[in-house]
């Protein structure tokens, strides 16, 4: 099994007045604003093997200044569509952590991208680094024979 975690910046395009009302949030002297970030993603168990059942845990940090209100924590990848799930509160530099699954892993290559706030539901001081991306191969425990 083969595991590689990404962080990646994930772009949202703004016009030009959300993009200067961002800035001038981003700017203003004892703004308290949030930032939100996918801190971890890990697999239960870590080292998964075809035939297991694996959970996903995201842990999400709060790395800014201010509160997060509700907002959703989203997970997708191969085999796995859109599932999101909801975090009511995260305060500054707090974090939580979400589990998803089980899922029962087949041989193959799979990837996964988990994004905090998916939905973009929460004003933060940046929005360009709120995903991590990770994949993993699962190897064939009875290859066939050549």
């Amino acid at each position: 099994m083969h595991l590689c975690s990404h962080l990646g910046v994930h772009k949202t395009p703004h016009t030009k007045n959300q993009h200067q009302d961002h800035k001038q949030a981003q700017l203003s002297p004892g703004n308290s604003v949030p930032d939100l970030v996918v801190d971890s993603f890990e697999f239960d168990p870590a080292f998964p093997k075809a035939g297991e059942r694996v959970f996903m845990d995201i842990t999400v940090k709060n790395q800014g200044a201010g509160a997060a209100s509700a907002f959703q924590v989203g997970l997708d990848g191969t085999g796995f569509p859109l599932r999101e799930k909801k975090l009511d509160f995260l305060e500054p530099q707090g974090e939580k952590t979400v589990r998803f699954g089980p899922v029962t892993m087949k041989p193959g290559s799979y990837s996964y991208t988990a994004t905090a706030d998916s939905r973009h539901e929460v004003t933060e001081s940046e929005e360009g680094n709120n995903w991590q991306y990770t994949w993993l191969n699962i190897d064939d425990p009875f290859p066939p024979r050549v």
